[in-house]
Protein backbone atom coordinates (compact mmCIF):
# COMPACT_ATOMS: atom_id res chain seq x y z
CA UNK A 1 0.00 0.00 0.00
CA UNK A 2 1.51 3.50 -1.15
CA UNK A 3 0.19 6.98 0.98
CA UNK A 4 0.05 10.09 -1.30
CA UNK A 5 0.15 13.47 0.68
CA UNK A 6 -0.69 16.53 -1.25
CA UNK A 7 -0.83 19.28 1.25
CA UNK A 8 1.35 22.00 -0.25
CA UNK A 9 -1.22 23.33 -3.22
CA UNK A 10 -4.89 24.92 -2.69
CA UNK A 11 -6.65 21.83 -2.12
CA UNK A 12 -6.50 19.05 -0.05
CA UNK A 13 -5.65 15.81 -1.63
CA UNK A 14 -4.73 12.72 0.35
CA UNK A 15 -4.94 9.17 -1.51
CA UNK A 16 -3.94 5.30 -0.89
CA UNK A 17 -2.62 3.36 -3.90
CA UNK A 18 -2.67 -0.36 -4.51
CA UNK A 19 -0.79 -2.29 -7.15
CA UNK A 20 -1.35 1.05 -8.73
CA UNK A 21 -4.67 1.88 -9.05
CA UNK A 22 -6.46 4.33 -6.54
CA UNK A 23 -8.36 2.88 -3.83
CA UNK A 24 -9.63 5.12 -1.82
CA UNK A 25 -8.90 9.02 -1.83
CA UNK A 26 -10.43 12.39 -0.38
CA UNK A 27 -10.06 15.81 -2.59
CA UNK A 28 -11.43 19.16 -1.01
CA UNK A 29 -10.99 22.00 -3.02
CA UNK A 30 -9.73 25.30 -1.71
CA UNK A 31 -9.51 23.65 1.74
CA UNK A 32 -7.32 26.49 4.06
CA UNK A 33 -6.62 24.65 7.24
CA UNK A 34 -4.97 20.97 5.96
CA UNK A 35 -2.99 20.43 9.06
CA UNK A 36 -6.23 20.27 11.14
CA UNK A 37 -7.41 17.40 8.55
CA UNK A 38 -4.55 15.51 7.66
CA UNK A 39 -4.88 12.61 10.92
CA UNK A 40 -8.39 12.48 10.94
CA UNK A 41 -8.94 12.23 7.05
CA UNK A 42 -5.81 9.17 6.97
CA UNK A 43 -7.76 7.31 9.84
CA UNK A 44 -10.54 7.77 7.51
CA UNK A 45 -8.99 6.56 4.44
CA UNK A 46 -7.17 4.05 6.14
CA UNK A 47 -10.85 2.32 7.56
CA UNK A 48 -12.35 2.43 4.29
CA UNK A 49 -9.57 0.52 2.29
CA UNK A 50 -9.60 -1.84 5.65
CA UNK A 51 -6.40 -1.50 6.28
CA UNK A 52 -4.04 -0.58 9.26
CA UNK A 53 -1.19 1.94 9.36
CA UNK A 54 1.60 -0.62 9.24
CA UNK A 55 0.14 -1.99 5.62
CA UNK A 56 1.66 1.75 4.13
CA UNK A 57 5.01 0.37 2.85
CA UNK A 58 5.58 3.81 0.87
CA UNK A 59 4.44 7.32 1.33
CA UNK A 60 4.47 10.31 -0.96
CA UNK A 61 4.61 13.68 0.07
CA UNK A 62 4.26 16.76 -2.14
CA UNK A 63 7.12 19.39 -1.14
CA UNK A 64 7.60 22.49 -1.68
CA UNK A 65 7.11 25.13 -3.21
CA UNK A 66 4.18 26.11 -1.88
CA UNK A 67 1.95 26.98 1.25
CA UNK A 68 4.29 27.09 4.23
CA UNK A 69 2.03 25.04 6.40
CA UNK A 70 0.85 22.76 4.01
CA UNK A 71 4.74 21.87 3.64
CA UNK A 72 5.59 21.44 6.98
CA UNK A 73 2.38 19.22 8.29
CA UNK A 74 2.65 17.13 5.22
CA UNK A 75 6.18 16.72 5.27
CA UNK A 76 6.12 16.32 9.37
CA UNK A 77 2.83 13.98 8.81
CA UNK A 78 4.37 11.32 5.92
CA UNK A 79 8.06 11.62 7.80
CA UNK A 80 6.55 10.51 11.35
CA UNK A 81 4.62 7.59 9.41
CA UNK A 82 7.86 6.09 7.78
CA UNK A 83 10.14 6.48 10.25
CA UNK A 84 7.35 4.88 12.70
CA UNK A 85 6.54 1.80 10.03
CA UNK A 86 9.88 1.73 8.48
CA UNK A 87 7.64 2.75 5.37
CA UNK A 88 9.96 4.11 2.53
CA UNK A 89 9.91 7.77 2.10
CA UNK A 90 9.13 9.91 -1.36
CA UNK A 91 9.36 13.44 -2.21
CA UNK A 92 9.13 15.54 -5.10
CA UNK A 93 9.26 19.62 -5.96
CA UNK A 94 5.49 20.93 -6.46
CA UNK A 95 5.91 22.03 -9.38
CA UNK A 96 7.20 18.88 -10.93
CA UNK A 97 4.21 17.16 -9.44
CA UNK A 98 1.73 20.05 -11.14
CA UNK A 99 3.31 19.10 -14.49
CA UNK A 100 2.66 15.22 -14.69
CA UNK A 101 6.40 15.22 -16.00
CA UNK A 102 5.29 17.29 -19.18
CA UNK A 103 7.40 20.28 -20.42
CA UNK A 104 5.87 23.27 -20.19
CA UNK A 105 6.69 26.37 -17.80
CA UNK A 106 3.94 25.61 -14.76
CA UNK A 107 3.05 28.61 -12.10
CA UNK A 108 2.02 28.40 -8.14
CA UNK A 109 1.04 30.94 -6.10
CA UNK A 110 4.43 32.17 -3.92
CA UNK A 111 2.23 35.16 -2.14
CA UNK A 112 2.76 38.59 -1.99
CA UNK A 113 1.67 39.79 -5.92
CA UNK A 114 4.12 36.76 -6.88
CA UNK A 115 4.17 33.58 -8.38
CA UNK A 116 7.16 30.45 -8.56
CA UNK A 117 7.30 29.85 -12.23
CA UNK A 118 9.23 26.07 -13.17
CA UNK A 119 10.09 25.85 -16.77
CA UNK A 120 10.38 22.18 -17.38
CA UNK A 121 12.46 20.67 -20.32
CA UNK A 122 13.54 16.70 -20.54
CA UNK A 123 12.96 16.26 -16.86
CA UNK A 124 15.14 19.29 -15.98
CA UNK A 125 13.67 21.72 -14.34
CA UNK A 126 14.26 25.77 -13.26
CA UNK A 127 12.76 27.59 -11.00
CA UNK A 128 12.29 31.31 -10.13
CA UNK A 129 9.67 33.77 -8.86
CA UNK A 130 7.85 35.94 -11.11
CA UNK A 131 4.96 38.71 -11.12
CA UNK A 132 1.48 36.86 -10.43
CA UNK A 133 0.48 34.51 -12.87
CA UNK A 134 -2.61 32.36 -12.08
CA UNK A 135 -2.07 28.96 -9.96
CA UNK A 136 -1.69 25.91 -13.30
CA UNK A 137 -4.26 23.34 -12.69
CA UNK A 138 -3.92 20.40 -11.07
CA UNK A 139 -5.00 17.26 -13.33
CA UNK A 140 -6.29 15.25 -9.77
CA UNK A 141 -8.45 12.96 -12.19
CA UNK A 142 -4.94 11.97 -13.95
CA UNK A 143 -3.70 11.61 -10.33
CA UNK A 144 -6.41 9.73 -9.45
CA UNK A 145 -6.79 7.34 -12.53
CA UNK A 146 -3.16 6.86 -13.49
CA UNK A 147 -1.18 6.88 -9.83
CA UNK A 148 1.58 4.65 -11.54
CA UNK A 149 2.65 7.86 -13.99
CA UNK A 150 2.71 10.46 -10.98
CA UNK A 151 4.43 8.25 -8.55
CA UNK A 152 7.09 7.42 -10.61
CA UNK A 153 8.27 10.88 -10.59
CA UNK A 154 8.96 11.18 -6.94
CA UNK A 155 12.40 10.31 -5.56
CA UNK A 156 13.40 8.47 -3.25
CA UNK A 157 14.94 9.74 0.06
CA UNK A 158 16.77 7.57 2.28
CA UNK A 159 17.52 9.79 4.92
CA UNK A 160 14.16 10.30 6.38
CA UNK A 161 15.49 12.52 9.63
CA UNK A 162 17.32 14.85 8.10
CA UNK A 163 15.31 15.55 4.80
CA UNK A 164 14.79 19.11 4.06
CA UNK A 165 11.61 20.65 2.72
CA UNK A 166 11.91 22.99 0.04
CA UNK A 167 10.04 26.45 0.95
CA UNK A 168 12.36 28.39 -1.49
CA UNK A 169 11.99 31.90 0.38
CA UNK A 170 11.71 32.57 3.93
CA UNK A 171 8.33 31.87 6.31
CA UNK A 172 6.93 35.31 6.58
CA UNK A 173 5.01 33.85 9.35
CA UNK A 174 1.81 36.18 9.70
CA UNK A 175 1.92 37.92 6.32
CA UNK A 176 -0.29 37.77 4.10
Amino acid sequence: MKLLLDMVNKDFFMSIINNDKTIVFEHLENYLKKSDLIPSVFQKLISKAKIETKDIKSIYVVNGPGSFMGIRAGMVFGKTIALLTGAEFFSINNLVYISLGLDGTYYTDAKGKKSYRAIIKNKKFKIDIVDYENDSIIDYEEIINNPKKVLNLFSKIEDIVNFKSEYFKEPQIGAG
